[in-house]
């Protein structure tokens, strides 16, 4: 439910001349690890099911504007194979992740709370790799007009 409706929603606000995908997947890779962090402390059902619908509904943004993002910053023609390359390297980063969670969960006493640091942990560097994408195409778009002005100067 949640999921579904905000891959409409963000994907229409993300269509918009002023919004940036990427901006949005920041932002809700953001919420999504405080709701996930938050759920640990939740002590009634209405509490978890509130902060799981943020959670789905801040995740959906990854799967809907991916395609988006990298048709962007690589343009059009190289979408095949940067889209195929973003879901093997998501593939080959899934394989170990339950793993390497389940092995934490055992060292720390089969504490319950780990599952959630441990998304809220990876959400966070999400977000944060996905700010600093935002940093560098936005200085390349920079580099790049300055470039073109700079250029039609030169031909003048």
């Amino acid at each position: 439910g949640a999921n579904t409706l905000a891959r409409v929603l963000l994907g229409a606000i993300s269509d918009l001349p002023m919004v940036n995908p990427i901006v949005v997947l920041v932002v809700a890779n953001s919420i999504a690890s405080i709701s996930a962090f938050a759920m640990v402390y939740c002590q009634t059902f209405a509490a978890f099911a509130s902060f799981g619908f943020i959670f789905g509904f801040a995740t959906a943004p990854g799967n809907s504007l991916t395609s988006v993002v990298l048709a962007n910053i690589f343009g059009v023609q190289a979408l095949v194979t940067t889209f195929g390359m973003s879901n093997f390297f998501a593939g080959i980063c899934i394989i170990p992740g339950p793993s390497f969670v389940g092995y934490i969960f055992q060292l720390l006493h089969e504490n319950p709370d780990v599952p959630f640091y441990a998304a809220s942990g990876i959400l966070l560097m999400t977000a944060l790799l996905n700010l600093i994408l935002y940093s560098v195409n936005k200085y390349e778009v920079q580099c790049s007009k300055r470039r073109r002005i700079q250029t039609m100067y030169e031909e003048i």
